[in-house]
């Protein structure tokens, strides 16, 4: 068996590949956002399952910006929800996790921006000139679309370039 996600702004080219015609056709799960419910479980689930506190309305404050930044944009936020909640938790040394850490790691997109500046900056001045045009080979922008990631073949790359790319990767950018 084969499980495929699909992005809603991709199907129609999916669509047209004739491998993956019949499968679109006639097995799909058409998976929606997540509910405000559904949310704060997948916010709170995980916490309570590590053994980790989380303070009073901090959950229904992220269910709320989540809800807000959904309205404001089409971008999927859970991807900025799981940055921002790792960097709280590996930041977090046991003591509950709260509204004024959330505020302190930058949020939604101010920890995700964080950890991007911190991996730039961490690169060897000579490597960031090639770190650039590798980077915009691996997203693509079109005006019609979302901002979206571009898989290539890591055979593609040199060896420099692979590292660069473990670099992004391990900063979870990549």
């Amino acid at each position: 068996m084969v499980v495929l996600g699909l992005r809603a702004d991709f199907y129609a080219s999916a669509a047209e590949l004739p491998a993956l015609h019949s499968a679109l056709q006639d097995r799909q799960l058409l998976v929606g956002p997540l509910d405000p419910g559904e949310l704060a479980e997948a916010i709170a689930g995980p916490a309570a399952t590590a053994g980790a506190v989380i303070d009073p309305g901090f959950v229904d404050f992220l269910v709320g910006e989540c809800q807000s930044a959904t309205s404001r944009s089409a971008a999927n936020v859970l991807p900025h929800l799981n940055h921002a909640l790792a960097t709280m938790w590996e930041g977090h040394d046991g003591e509950p996790l709260t509204l004024a850490s959330y505020v302190a790691i930058g949020g939604l997109t101010g920890a995700v921006t964080a950890t991007a500046e911190a991996a730039w900056t961490s690169l060897a001045t000579p490597d960031q000139p090639a770190a650039r045009p590798l980077l915009l080979q691996l997203v693509s922008v079109d005006d019609d679309l979302p901002p979206a990631a571009v898989e290539l073949p890591l055979d593609r790359f040199t060896d420099a370039q692979r590292v660069l790319i473990r670099h992004f990767a391990d900063a979870r950018l990549l």
